[in-house]
């Protein structure tokens, strides 16, 4: 339950097997777990959905990329700004 904080503690790294749907709770139990120094990897499809929305792609707010031609169902290209640091250097 990703929304335990004391269950995923136990664990270095989590990766996901495709959840797509995402609940506010378990979102928050993700976060703190990133912060707190576990490593999260996820898939291409992870955090799409919530229960309330197809779409909304909740993940966004964890990695802070956001799906831009989702409405589409294509694949597209992969643009990094410089500011990101979601690779090391």
């Amino acid at each position: 339950d990703l929304s335990d904080p004391e269950f995923i503690s136990r664990y270095p790294v989590l990766i996901d097997a495709g959840t797509t749907l995402f609940t506010e709770k378990e979102l928050s139990g993700l976060e703190q777990y990133v912060r707190d120094g576990g490593i999260f990897i996820a898939l291409h499809n992870t955090g799409m959905h919530t229960p309330e929305q197809g779409n909304a792609w909740p993940i966004s707010k964890l990695s802070g990329l956001k799906v831009m031609n989702k409405d589409r169902g294509i694949g597209g290209k992969i643009r990094f700004t410089e500011d990101q640091s979601l690779w090391p250097t």
